[in-house]
C-alpha cells in the first residue's frame, strides 16, 4: 500500500464525529466529577461510544475508496451510520444513568437500596440490548448492489438490458446470527436479573461500588454480583465475532453470478465495476477470479 492511502486525523475525523465527542465526553466529565470511587460503571458506556466512533468512522470514510459510490454499493456490515447512531444513543442514556443515580446518592441517600435492583436490571438491558439492536435489521442494509440507473455514468444501448446486481446474504445464514445474538442477549440479562436480584437479597457476595453520596445518612453503597465483569465483555466480543462471519459470508459471491451480469455489460462499464471491487476489497477480483 502506498502512503496516498494514508489520512491524517483531520481528514479521517469529520464535523458529526468531533461534536459527538465533545457531547460524549462533556457529559462524562460532568457525571465522573461527582466523585465516583470506582469507575467499572463507566465502562459500559466507553465501550458502547467506542463502537459508535468506529462505525462512523467507517461511514464518513468509505466513500473516499469508492470510484462512484452511485454504481456500486458495498455494505458487508450493514448500515454503519445505523450502527453508529445506536451505539451513541446507547453511550448516552447510559451515562445519563449514572448521573441519575449519582444525583439520587445524594439527594435521596434512604432510597438507594430501593434503586438498586431496578437500576441494575436496566442498566445491563440498556447495554446488552443495544449489540442486540443492530442485528435485528441488519439483513436490510447488508449487501452488495450494482446500480446502472443510480449511477450518473452513461448507459450505452448494450447495458439497457442489464440495470442491477444484488448479493444478499441467505435467509438461513440471517437467522442463525439472530438466532446467536438474541439467544446471548437473553441469557445475558436472565442471569443478570436473577444474580442481581439473590446478591442483594441473599448472603451471595459481590462487588460494592460506593456511589458519590454513600455514606449520607448512613447509606450503602451499590452492590454489584461478580458476573458483571464477563457481562462487561461478552456482547461486544460476541459482536466482532459476529461481524467477522458476517463480513466473510457477504463476500463470497458465486462467481458465476458476477461473471453473467458483467459480460452482458459494456467495457467501459464492465471495467468501472471491477475498479470499484478493486477498491473496496483487494481480494476480491484475486478470490473471484473475475477478469
Amino acid at each position: 500500500m502506498s502512503k496516498d492511502y494514508y489520512l491524517s486525523i483531520r481528514e479521517l475525523i469529520s464535523e458529526k464525529i468531533l461534536r459527538n465527542i465533545i457531547l460524549f465526553f462533556t457529559l462524562f466529565i460532568f457525571t465522573i466529577n461527582q466523585d465516583w470511587d470506582n469507575i467499572l460503571l463507566f465502562v459500559f458506556p466507553l465501550i458502547t461510544f467506542s463502537y459508535s466512533i468506529i462505525f462512523e468512522l467507517i461511514s464518513e470514510n468509505k466513500w473516499r475508496i469508492q470510484i462512484n459510490k452511485d454504481l456500486v454499493m458495498y455494505n458487508p456490515l450493514g448500515s454503519e451510520k445505523t450502527h453508529s447512531n445506536r451505539f451513541f444513543f446507547s453511550s448516552l442514556l447510559l451515562l445519563i444513568f449514572l448521573y441519575w443515580l449519582g444525583a439520587e446518592s445524594y439527594y435521596h441517600p434512604q432510597l438507594i437500596d430501593n434503586y438498586s435492583l431496578f437500576f441494575l436490571i436496566l442498566y445491563i438491558f440498556i447495554y446488552t440490548f443495544t449489540f442486540f439492536w443492530i442485528f435485528l435489521d441488519i439483513w436490510n442494509y447488508c449487501q452488495i448492489i450494482v446500480n446502472l440507473d443510480k449511477s450518473n455514468i452513461k448507459i450505452t444501448e448494450e447495458d439497457q438490458n442489464i440495470r442491477k446486481f444484488t448479493h444478499l446474504m441467505n435467509m438461513k445464514f440471517i437467522k442463525l446470527i439472530s438466532m446467536i445474538s438474541l439467544t446471548v442477549f437473553l441469557i445475558t440479562n436472565i442471569t443478570n436479573i436473577l444474580l442481581s436480584y439473590f446478591t442483594l437479597n441473599t448472603s451471595i457476595p459481590g462487588i460494592e461500588f460506593n456511589l458519590p453520596g454513600t455514606g449520607i445518612e448512613l447509606s450503602q453503597g451499590l452492590l454489584v454480583h461478580y458476573l458483571i465483569l464477563p457481562i462487561l465483555c461478552i456482547s461486544p466480543v460476541l459482536t466482532i465475532i459476529l461481524f467477522y462471519l458476517i463480513y466473510s459470508k457477504i463476500n463470497k459471491i458465486n462467481p458465476k453470478e458476477v461473471e453473467d451480469f458483467l459480460d452482458n455489460c459494456s467495457d467501459e462499464i464492465k471495467e468501472l465495476i471491477l475498479e470499484n471491487f478493486r477498491a473496496l476489497n483487494i481480494k476480491f477480483e484475486k478470490e473471484k477470479n473475475i477478469k
